[in-house]
């Protein structure tokens, strides 16, 4: 018997994967979710503007 349960809004979530974007002004590995692709993010590192492209 299976018992596990989800959380209700779990489903739309499932096929989020998280993508690793290198900043090319000092190197550092950032990651961003697949789900937010088309917002502009900031290297945590530097603070420079990641260039997150779809693959």
């Amino acid at each position: 018997m299976n018992t596990t349960q989800h959380c209700p809004g779990h489903e739309p979530f499932k096929s989020i994967q998280p993508i690793e974007v290198t900043c090319k002004k000092c190197g550092a590995i950032n990651e961003v979710f697949s789900d937010e692709i088309e917002k502009t993010h900031a290297c945590s590192t530097c603070k420079a503007i990641l260039n997150v492209k779809k693959s």
